[in-house]
């Protein structure tokens, strides 16, 4: 798969069209559909922009998907809001998401029929 293929798959996956991509980059859509289908090649400011919206920038450029480093656009824009919050609210909304994993880690410790390899998978965490 070519560069051009992964950028059409990330975008896809942001749930966007070629036009509304290239209207949040800073392109026009010709410009779009060129990257796409490899006939040019986006640069550092065009990615950072799809970065910042959630793109998987290392998969497009190697190809390789690097769990944990890109983001949907509802995770992005969730931690946006978190980053404009003030200090004590943060504090507030770790400790809140901190106690809700932890229940829900001992639900599915206890859950009946839970095998037990998934028991002791929960435990660890």
């Amino acid at each position: 798969m070519s560069l051009g293929d992964r950028l059409r798959t990330v975008r896809k996956e942001l749930g966007l069209w070629q036009g509304e991509l290239a209207k949040i980059t800073g392109v026009i859509q010709n410009t779009q559909g060129f990257y796409e289908r490899g006939k040019r090649m986006p640069d550092a400011g065009y990615l950072e922009k799809l970065f910042a919206i959630g793109g998987d920038v290392v998969y497009i450029l190697t190809g390789i998907r690097a769990p944990g480093l890109s983001l949907s656009p509802e995770e992005a824009d969730l931690l946006e809001n978190f980053k404009a919050c003030e200090e004590a609210d943060q504090n507030a909304i770790r400790r809140l998401v901190t106690r809700s994993a932890e229940a829900r880690r001992l639900r599915t410790r206890a859950r009946p029929g839970n095998p037990p390899e998934a028991q002791e998978t929960q435990a660890a965490l």
